[in-house]
Formats: C-alpha cells, sequence, structure tokens
C-alpha cells in the first residue's frame, strides 16, 4: 500500500512541472491577448517627446563638431565619407539610433514613452525582446516607416493592432505600460497560488499516506 502511495506521489511530481508550464503558457498568451495596443496619437506625442530629448542631447555633440570646426578640422568632419553623408552626420545618426535601441533594449520603453506610459513588447508569448529585433526594429525598420511621407507611422492609426512597419518587421507591439505591469502581477500572484495549492495537496498525500502506514 506504502509503495502505491510512493508511486502516485511520485507520478504527480512528474507531472506537475509539466503542467505549470502548460498553464504559465496558456496564462502568458491569454495575456497577450489582453494588453491594450497604444494608438497613433499617443505614439506620436511620444516619439515627438523624445525627438525632444534627442535634440537636446545632441547639442553638446554639435558644439563639439563646431569647435572642431573653428580650430581648421573643418575639412575632415565635413567631408563626404558614405556617399553624401560626413563624419558628423554619421556620429549624430549613430548616437540617436543608440538611444533608441539601448532604452529599447534594456527597459522595454524609452523616456518619451515612459512619460506616455508606453512600453514595446514581442508578440511572443514569452515577452522577451531580442537584440537583433530592437536593432533591426530601430534602424531598417524605421527607414521603412520614413518611406514616403511617413507612411509606414501613419498605418499605425488603421492597423487592429496599432504597428507600424517597423512593428510589423520585428513582430512588436507598442502597448500601455500600466496593463503589461499589471498583467505580470497577476502572473506573479497566480504562481504563488499555485505553488501553496501544490503544497497543500502534497500535504494531504502524505497525510493519508502515515495514516495508512499507522494502521498497517
Amino acid at each position: 500500500m506504502q509503495n502505491s502511495y510512493s508511486s502516485q506521489i511520485s507520478f504527480e511530481s512528474q507531472k506537475t512541472p509539466e503542467k505549470q508550464e502548460d498553464k504559465d503558457r496558456q496564462t502568458k498568451m491569454e495575456n497577450q491577448e489582453s494588453l491594450v495596443y497604444a494608438g497613433f496619437w499617443a505614439r506620436f506625442a511620444a516619439y515627438a517627446l523624445d525627438s525632444l530629448i534627442v535634440f537636446a542631447g545632441l547639442l553638446i555633440v554639435r558644439l563639439i563638431f563646431v569647435g572642431i570646426s573653428l580650430a581648421g578640422g573643418g575639412a575632415v568632419t565635413g567631408m563626404d565619407i558614405l556617399f553624401h553623408y560626413s563624419l558628423k552626420d554619421i556620429v549624430l545618426y549613430g548616437l540617436k539610433v543608440l538611444y533608441f535601441i539601448a532604452f529599447t533594449y534594456l527597459t522595454g520603453t524609452t523616456l518619451g514613452k515612459r512619460a506616455m506610459n508606453l512600453r514595446v513588447v514581442s508578440k511572443n508569448p514569452d515577452g522577451k525582446l531580442t537584440l537583433l529585433d530592437v536593432v533591426y526594429r530601430e534602424t531598417v525598420g524605421r527607414f521603412l516607416c520614413s518611406l514616403p511621407v511617413n507612411i509606414g507611422y501613419i498605418v499605425a492609426g488603421i492597423d487592429s493592432e496599432k504597428r507600424g512597419f517597423h512593428d510589423m518587421l520585428c513582430d512588436t507591439r507598442v502597448v500601455y505600460l500600466k496593463k503589461v505591469v499589471e498583467k505580470q502581477k497577476k502572473n506573479v500572484y497566480n504562481g504563488y497560488r499555485l505553488v501553496e495549492n501544490e503544497i497543500k495537496t502534497k500535504a494531504i498525500v502524505d497525510e493519508a499516506v502515515s495514516g495508512t502506514d499507522t494502521e498497517e
């Protein structure tokens, strides 16, 4: 009899991780479907704020280049290096892109998006943004959005999931940050409740086994 209960407990313990993984996966998919997508104007306001922040930050770099030019190095900084882009143009563009890549990859949002309570997420149920996706989104994706008359951004106003071309390209979505945080907290609570229920169930089974041993 004891061996029978022990086998049952062992079998249940092997099944529990698989059931928990399936439940977690299902919960993540449900949360992903219930997210509130950010509309065109909210994203436009966030991008405008980011542009102002980047512009203010790059003023220092521009002043450095002005100083180099006054010192007689204007021929180097102003010379075309890549097609009709000079060293100055490349550095300014690189720093601007770095701002969006670094903030999006490390925090899932930018200063402008945070002010508008927005966050970039992956459509993948795991919700993890890879560095490659972020780099691709902020370079090639942004370039496609600017063609022509910024049509890639405008389509976010009519798409059912509020996606721009860069979102479609990298399978990302921009959602409201508060909603994401609430869902994450709910997941943690559900996780604790699930573990607590499993502990109680195991305790009941152990008690039943102990009672059987005593009777024998």
